[in-house]
């Protein structure tokens, strides 16, 4: 029973992981385009 309790503690801890990395990629991933539009906008102030 106790060696039941330590697998479900382990995968629950490596789902976790898992999840909090798909946030962070796709988070990352969704920020992309903001991050080129601002650099653009930058650009654009400097060249005026």
């Amino acid at each position: 029973m106790h060696r039941m309790g330590m697998l479900k503690r382990i995968a629950l801890a490596l789902s976790a992981v898992l999840g909090a990395i798909t946030y962070l990629w796709i988070a990352a991933v969704r920020a992309i385009p903001g991050v080129r539009r601002r650099k653009a906008a930058a650009r654009a102030r400097r060249r005026r």
